[in-house]
């Protein structure tokens, strides 16, 4: 029988360091082919749309679908061996996981000795901005974001 978990679970037992770490073995996984990583597929259902992503590995033999819209966004985790495992709403997952690309790319493209970065076009998942950088150890940083109006 799968588990639940919820945000407040996943605000519990996710830290920045784990993600970063958890996605960059993914990115590696999928560099040696040992893991897909499907694109987001956008379905209009009229005025709404359905927004479904999905990817796996082989070891462990894990794969996943994440569905969102209508701001209700949720992962079902998959094992070959065992099936469904666990439901989990993944809003929180979601900004935690984009946190954690940002900084692995971000590590990849800076200079050694940098210690300053600036972030321009902060959204709703800005707030994972400062675990980036508190992971990052940054120094020094500036955001910006134009200010929506309506």
């Amino acid at each position: 029988m799968p588990i639940y978990l919820n945000e407040q679970n996943a605000a519990e037992f996710v830290d920045m360091p784990s993600a970063v770490q958890a996605v960059r073995a993914a990115f590696a996984a999928q560099a040696r082919g040992e893991a897909i990583n499907i694109p987001r597929t956008r379905l209009a259902f009229g005025e709404r749309r359905l927004n479904l992503m999905a990817g796996g590995g082989r070891a462990p033999d894990r794969y996943a679908l994440k569905s969102y819209g209508s701001a209700a966004y949720h992962t079902l985790l998959y094992s070959a061996e065992q099936g469904l495992l666990a439901i989990m709403e993944a809003n929180l997952l979601g900004q935690i996981r984009t946190g954690a690309a940002s900084a692995i790319a971000t590590q990849a493209m800076a200079r050694p000795a940098a210690g300053k970065v600036g972030l321009i076009g902060l959204c709703p998942q800005s707030g994972q901005a400062n675990r980036v950088l508190r992971t990052a150890q940054i120094r020094a940083g500036a955001a910006g974001a134009r200010r929506r109006v309506g």
